[in-house]
């Protein structure tokens, strides 16, 4: 879409007009999403916490069958014996462990710069000397490996296991930044080898830390305390997605593409260690 819209007009109609196009026509997946939200059911588990057993019966039913459900509900009403889920016991010891586990594992996930690539992308492969037809044909292309590499990983996370796709990713991410920063630091950016270590790197992403996370916040922690871990590991998550965001910029700027490649490099190999 954004490159159909960079091509009504030159370069000069791109910086004034064509991104707030580009940004706009974002609303049109979210007035969409927001219309299907209300044909999605409601949890089970909320509607049984809630005191609404009733009602989650036939979501149940929908997925179990008729026996399977009712034990489910049973089994649901049981859990609840053990869930207090206060602050407090977020960092009591054993659970602490697991909470630090999954905060920094989180914040890993967008210090090792995907979000920066995914974000800006087409403005580094402008500083490969790309043009901004063929910066967004490659963001393209980005955006394509992104989302079949992840479709990938549906497959591999029950049958490699977690913790070997995150070594796996984390150690293939690092060789591609470094790569990628030494291309930068050489000046050898003409060519294509940035963009093949950008979607190696996007693909190593896409096949470990991307996925892996989000199911590995949903499994390490118990019951009873479960969604509040969840929800504090997701707010570390964005708050490092923002910084990113917001310091690659100046990052890129003065200390140059060679060096900022190299952080998220090091990021990557600090993962891997700490996975």
């Amino acid at each position: 879409m954004n490159l159909g819209i960079a091509g009504y007009g030159d370069e000069a109609w791109d910086v004034s007009s064509a991104w707030r196009w580009m940004f706009g026509i974002g609303a049109i997946p979210g007035v969409l999403f927001m219309l299907l939200l209300f044909l999605v059911p409601e949890s089970p588990r909320w509607l049984i916490k809630q005191g609404r057993p009733v009602e989650a019966l036939p979501i149940l039913l929908k997925i179990h069958g008729e026996d399977l459900a009712r034990q489910e509900v049973l089994d649901i009403k049981e859990s609840f014996k053990q869930e207090s889920g206060s602050i407090r016991q977020l960092f009591s010891p054993g659970l602490r462990t697991a909470l630090i586990v999954g905060v920094v594992i989180a914040v890993l996930q967008q210090v090792t710069g995907i979000n920066a690539i995914m974000y800006y992308a087409p403005e580094i492969f402008k500083t490969t000397g790309a043009g901004t037809n063929a910066s967004l044909i490659q963001t393209i292309l980005v955006g394509l490996i992104n989302f079949l590499f992840t479709i990938l990983a549906l497959w591999l996370i029950d049958k490699v296991g977690r913790k070997a796709l995150l070594l796996a990713g984390s150690a293939s991410m690092t060789v591609c930044l470094l790569v990628i920063g030494a291309a930068f630091h050489s000046g050898h950016t003409s060519g294509p080898l940035v963009l093949v270590f950008i979607l190696l790197y996007v693909a190593s992403f896409a096949v470990s830390l991307g996925p892996v996370v989000w199911v590995l916040l949903s499994e390490i922690f118990p019951n009873r305390i479960r969604g509040r871990a969840t929800a504090l590991a997701s707010m570390a998550l964005w708050l490092a997605d923002y910084v990113v965001s917001q310091s690659f910029p100046p990052l890129l700027h003065s200390a140059g593409p060679a060096a900022t490649f190299w952080i998220f490099g090091f990021m990557s190999l600090f993962t891997f260690f700490f996975t």
